[in-house]
């Protein structure tokens, strides 16, 4: 089945990338295996190919934007006077963390290596922070590919099936919630690949210049996998960590479909991690299996092997930013508004569509100055139907 992205409630295809020249002025040293286009508003990025290919291609399509970028979300991070990050904390914490203990796989550390050899393509000479008055190193994209473990996700979802949706499949209502910046809107943009590995599926993820992770994902298999955070941070002690928004995307592009939250459960546990989380794991119903779940992810080997799996109560899986399982559950008031939205629908005699998808979301939705809902995800893994909406 196709896989499409909905932008702003506008269908476009996803996955049509190919070898192209790309049209601006300074030539590409190879062919440029991907596209960057504006749809309905919203930027596409579509890449494809072995992950060096991927990486030129992003390199050299977004080459003016990751130096700026990088700079102002992950070295200089601020909210007005606030300084969440610094060029000094950064070189002592996430820089450091990936040249101790980062895990990045071989296919990680190509794509980054071409997304460098695309930006020097692109500018002619190698990209350079301005804040830390030096080129970017491979090392300085790892770090920018960890920052999900430095600075907190928020995030809330919710996933139904049978008597809450008009024909009893999945749908799934995900809101994405991070500190407010004016780069973060106006750099946001859908990624989306279609690996040359055939072991691989392809995928879509909202995401940002110079991200290779998944934030909010979608496979051609119809997995759906949202991250979160929980503020109850393992930090294990010794030996490599794989920083969480890579631990998804290696999960997505493995899962075929078929009982995705306890695959997803298997994969995550083979994989240590820095921080506390809470993945929301969603599907196509086959009948069996419950489509969804949540995978409580903070790395205490101690205790179930580092992740243990909450399944749904009845026919829904609610998610915000604290376990269950794996510690006394907290009073959260997005969690109760969103199941309370759901029932509020079922009383009325209302499905879960789109524009109810979009009521569920607005119940959660967060807007301070340290939290805001960035983007919101409505998504139907049995149709492949992947909506977006940002803020």
């Amino acid at each position: 089945m196709a896989l499409r992205l909905v932008l702003t409630f506008c269908v476009a295809s996803a996955f049509a990338a190919s070898a192209q020249q790309a049209p601006e002025s300074r030539p590409a040293s190879r062919p440029v295996c991907g596209s960057l286009e504006v749809d309905r508003g919203v930027r596409v990025l579509r890449l494809s190919g072995t992950p060096r290919e991927q990486g030129y291609a992003h390199g050299y399509l977004l080459a003016e934007e990751i130096p700026a970028f990088f700079d102002r979300i992950v070295v200089e991070l601020r909210l007005g006077p606030v300084k969440l990050m610094t060029p000094k904390r950064y070189e002592e914490t996430a820089l450091s963390f990936v040249t101790r203990r980062g895990a990045f796989s071989a296919d990680e550390e190509e794509e980054l290596a071409g997304m460098l050899e695309g930006m020097e393509a692109r500018l002619g000479a190698p990209a350079r922070s301005a804040a830390l008055g030096r080129p970017i190193t491979l090392d300085d994209l790892k770090a920018g590919n960890s920052f999900g473990d430095w600075i907190p996700i928020s995030c809330s979802s919710l996933s139904t099936w049978g008597r809450f949706t008009a024909d009893g499949g999945t749908a799934t209502v995900r809101n994405f919630d991070y500190p407010p910046h004016p780069e973060l809107a106006a750099r946001a943009l859908l990624i989306a690949r279609t690996p040359a590995d055939p072991a691989k599926k392809a995928w879509a993820t909202v995401g940002y210049p110079a991200f290779i992770g998944v934030l909010s994902g979608m496979s051609e298999a119809g997995v759906g996998l949202f991250v979160h955070d929980v503020n109850g941070r393992a930090r294990p002690e010794g030996g490599r960590l794989v920083p969480r928004l890579l631990a998804l995307r290696r999960t997505l592009e493995a899962l075929d479909g078929k009982d995705a939250p306890a695959a997803a459960l298997a994969a995550l546990r083979s994989m240590d991690t820095y921080v506390g989380n809470n993945v929301h794991v969603t599907s196509p119903w086959d009948g069996a299996h419950a489509p969804a779940g949540v995978v409580e992810y903070d790395g205490d080997e101690s205790r179930g092997e580092g992740a243990d799996l909450r399944g749904p109560e009845g026919d829904a899986v609610c998610c915000t930013n604290h376990f269950r399982l794996r510690a006394t559950p907290t009073r959260c008031g997005r969690y109760a508004r969103m199941r309370a939205e759901l029932e509020a629908l079922a009383s009325q005699g209302r499905k879960l569509d789109a524009a109810a998808g979009r009521a569920v979301a607005r119940a959660a939705a967060q807007n301070n100055p340290f939290s805001r809902t960035l983007h919101t995800v409505i998504f139907f893994p049995g149709a492949r139907r992947f909506e977006v909406m940002f803020s």
